[in-house]
């Protein structure tokens, strides 16, 4: 009961800016000298502060009391198709120093971006970011890692990822907890970044709620009553698989992944490419002047951006090719809020820089498919969705007391690890 009575506290501390003894034992239903009691503990342990006295009804001015946010940190990851992000964040979610690198070459033997050469990668942006936010390592309360496959989050082990060749079955959460001794979290960088938006994006305060995320891979992360939903086996959200065109099955033979055949960055590209050959070679070059130019400008290399770029200035090759992968995306959407009844949908990933040339497209073919389709928000996050969900659940497994929107039953042992890292200053 203490404990609980414990957790409930520092749980209120922390919504609110500040508080009083007499508001928290008003507003829990507890004896005063209870909440005096764990209150003085926490104070004493530095999980909260008091700054002072506030304003008076009548009699004592009460002492307020404030969560230390500083007590702890964490350490938020984001292993994608083409970048390694690393952060390091308060208990608060503040990212204080975030670093990255591009995907590595594999090491010997090994795929470009095989789990060797990543894992050296993620261990130096880790200790990289510690170091230069100037603390010591017994301040960082647990990692957590977000991976763009299907992950065993019990035990932080990769199932599949399609976009990191040979991480299948790589024991992530292993690795890391045996280098740096604290826990660690690893799990889908979709969930994780539906896990962020809830906590400190566009999702916050909605209780229902998707995520789509848009890229070299295309996802989808889901809130349900307040909670990341996950599936029978961990795989709910995988929409790169989801049919939406026939075309889209015959593609994903030589591909993989239905929708992301049709409407991932990758096909992007190589339509765009195939449109600039097959012009060059009618001499047509003025219809695509702005893919062209900006190729130019890129040093001869053909990128997502530069196509949404020349979407942006008018190009009409580059506008048919992104209105083309939006309707896809609008039908997915579409199908996402009929069967899931969000209060909200956020496009996210790589497609939270693009802005209104992918977001205006998207909420308009929802619209002509449904009738009074909720809200379709741009991400205002990007890929700190994930970085911010990944520090959520390693507070969160450090310290159940400061749990956000995620069911850390389900994750597997390292209790003598968790006291140690609830325990250290």
């Amino acid at each position: 009961m203490k404990e609980l009575n414990q957790s409930m506290i520092l749980e209120l501390i922390r919504e609110r800016e500040c508080i009083s003894r007499a508001d928290i034992a008003k507003e829990l239903k507890l004896s005063p000298p209870t909440v005096s009691k764990i209150v003085s503990q926490l104070v004493s342990e530095g999980w909260v502060d008091e700054i002072g006295a506030g304003e008076s009804s009548g009699g004592r001015k009460p002492f307020l009391i404030k969560f230390n946010p500083r007590k702890h940190y964490a350490i938020g990851a984001y292993v994608g198709a083409s970048r390694i992000i690393v952060g390091l964040a308060d208990l608060d979610g503040r990212i204080y120093v975030r670093r990255s690198a591009s995907r590595p070459p594999g090491g010997p033997g090994e795929p470009a971006g095989g789990p060797a050469a990543i894992q050296d990668t993620l261990i130096r942006l880790i200790e990289k970011v510690i170091e230069e936010a100037g603390i010591v390592s017994s301040k960082v309360c647990g990692i957590g890692v977000a991976v763009c496959g299907i992950t065993r989050v019990e035990n932080g082990t990769v199932v599949r990822a399609r976009h990191l060749p040979g991480w299948d079955n790589f024991p992530v959460r292993a690795v890391l907890e045996e280098r740096f001794g604290v826990p660690v979290v690893a799990d889908n960088d979709v969930y994780l970044a539906v896990l962020g938006e809830s906590w400190r994006g566009a999702g916050k305060g909605v209780r229902d709620l998707v995520l789509v995320t848009l890229g070299q891979g295309v996802g989808c992360g889901i809130i349900i009553n307040g909670k990341v939903y996950r599936g029978s086996t961990g795989a709910a959200g995988e929409i790169g698989d989801m049919i939406v065109s026939e075309a889209a099955v015959e593609r994903s033979r030589e591909k993989g992944g239905y929708l992301e055949a049709i409407a991932g960055w990758s096909t992007l590209v190589e339509q765009a490419a195939a449109g600039l050959k097959t012009a060059a070679g009618l001499n047509a070059g003025a219809g695509i002047a702005g893919i062209a130019g900006i190729k130019v400008e890129t040093g001869g290399v053909i990128t997502p951006e530069a196509i949404f770029e020349a979407a942006r200035r008018g190009d009409g090759f580059a506008l048919d090719l992104v209105r083309r992968v939006c309707r896809y995306l609008s039908y997915t959407v579409a199908n996402i809020i009929s069967l899931l009844n969000p209060e909200v949908v956020i496009i996210g990933g790589d497609a939270a820089q693009v802005g209104d040339v992918i977001l205006g497209p998207i909420s308009e073919g929802v619209k002509s498919l449904l009738h009074s389709p909720p809200p379709i928000l741009l991400s205002g996050l990007g890929r700190d969705a994930e970085i911010l969900g990944a520090v959520a659940v390693a507070i969160e497994r450090a310290n159940p007391s400061l749990a956000i929107s995620y069911d850390m039953s389900i994750i597997g042992a390292g209790d003598e690890m968790i006291a140690k890292a609830g325990s250290e200053d």
